[in-house]
């Protein structure tokens, strides 16, 4: 059984180009084992003459995504992050061959009868690849998505062919399976992140100091260069949160409890030790992952320092130690160079770590305003310090410092 689509609007040569790119994308991704409707039939080899254009796809029996949320209510955080991870292996392979889809929402999401395990990414009416003609999508042209609006596609002149946009709209898809509502933008009127927001319509309540709201910390940024670079980094991120997600079993509400009494048994000295170690351990990991950086980035080097006191930490944190850890990017033979700083802070008794925003051309990086830290992981004991998403922040930004060092100075 097949569904049929057909075109409605033939005089128009953009419409017909689109129809003939969504079918060639389809068979792309299909081709290569992404869970994508098989094209039965088409005619849009015929796009540049004067026919009426259809293509007739595999008919998947199974409902939305939007639909399976709203009757059935959100999804468990495991169930939530294996969704997730599966459309991200479809757009794994659609990016490797430059296909961005652009209208990533539930709506284009099946859950099939038979397979719900096994989500099916449909209607890339809106996709690209890198041959596209520049008409298809112009210049001045805006893309709207009220599941969640991306800044870089609703300003005219902007880039829409920024693969990146395609992996925040994942975070926003994780984000309604969780939480039933739609992201809709990256900062509310008061600057909140979606899962910042306060409950019922934002993050549960019992995953607000996760691995999870770290994720979200990194995918929701407003700056698209802030976030996750790829796919294939918000892949791994995943990875990392399904080996550490709580259990569905678990009683949250008695954990609370004896955790509640755990936290004043233990006196503000004991507290003051535990996070002590833990900055410590993160020093030491940091300046490990310096050392055996360097000597394999080429003409790239990446220096480390702390300075006492620390940095002004954004409302709502408690500074546990007056430190701060610097890490600089310089390529030999220029002065700039690209900074960031981690701070080690307290909020609601569980550490967290922070990371202020790239910057370049700075000399002294010891002064980031205090709206630019975001949260990059937490570790409540030293024996939980899990350095493997701090290794992978420490990656991606200094990725991203690379690039930005092209742009500034690759025509010096």
């Amino acid at each position: 059984m097949g569904a049929l689509k057909l075109l409605k609007n033939n005089k128009s040569s953009e419409a017909r180009t689109r129809m003939l790119q969504e079918v060639t994308n389809l068979q792309v991704v299909h081709t290569q084992k992404g869970r994508v409707p098989d094209v039965l039939d088409s005619n849009v080899q015929f796009h540049a003459e004067n026919v009426p254009l259809y293509f007739v796809m595999e008919y998947v029996d199974g409902v939305t995504l939007t639909k399976r949320v709203r009757e059935c209510g959100a999804l468990s955080v495991q169930d939530s992050l294996s969704l997730c991870l599966s459309i991200c292996r479809t757009l794994e392979i659609a990016h490797r061959f430059s296909i961005q889809h652009r209208d990533l929402k539930p709506d284009n999401v099946l859950i099939p009868t038979s397979r719900p395990a096994e989500p099916i990414l449909v209607d890339f009416g809106l996709s690209f690849n890198e041959e596209d003609h520049d008409s298809v999508t112009r210049t001045n042209e805006t893309i709207q998505n009220r599941f969640l609006a991306l800044p870089e596609l609703r300003v005219p002149g902007a880039s829409k062919r920024d693969t990146r946009s395609d992996v925040t709209a994942v975070c926003g898809m994780l984000y309604f399976c969780l939480t039933g509502f739609e992201p809709v933008d990256l900062s509310d009127g008061s600057g909140r992140a979606p899962h910042r927001r306060p409950v019922p319509h934002g993050f549960p309540v019992e995953l607000q100091k996760s691995q999870l709201a770290a994720l979200f910390d990194r995918g929701f940024q407003i700056d698209i260069g802030n976030r996750f670079q790829s796919i294939e980094e918000l892949i791994q991120r995943v990875l990392h949160v399904q080996s550490d997600a709580p259990d569905k079993s678990v009683d949250l509400v008695e954990k609370a409890r004896v955790a509640s009494s755990e936290l004043r048994r233990r006196s503000s000295k004991r507290r003051a030790a535990v996070f002590q170690t833990c900055v410590g351990v993160f020093g030491a990991k940091l300046a490990d992952f310096v050392q055996r950086l360097n000597g394999t980035i080429a003409d790239f080097s990446v220096s480390h320092g702390s300075k006492t006191p620390g940095m002004p930490l954004p409302a709502g944190s408690v500074q546990i130690l007056d430190v701060s850890h610097s890490v600089t990017l310089s390529l030999k033979g220029h002065q700039n160079s690209c900074s960031f700083i981690y701070n080690c802070a307290l909020e609601e008794n569980q550490m967290v770590l922070l990371r202020s925003r790239l910057r370049y051309g700075i000399p002294d990086p010891w002064n980031p305003p205090s709206e630019n830290w975001e949260r990059v992981a937490y570790f409540p004991t030293p024996e939980e310090l899990d350095f493997a998403p701090i290794e992978a922040d420490l990656r991606s930004t200094l990725a991203f410092g690379m690039e930005l060092m092209v742009d500034k100075l690759g025509d010096a």
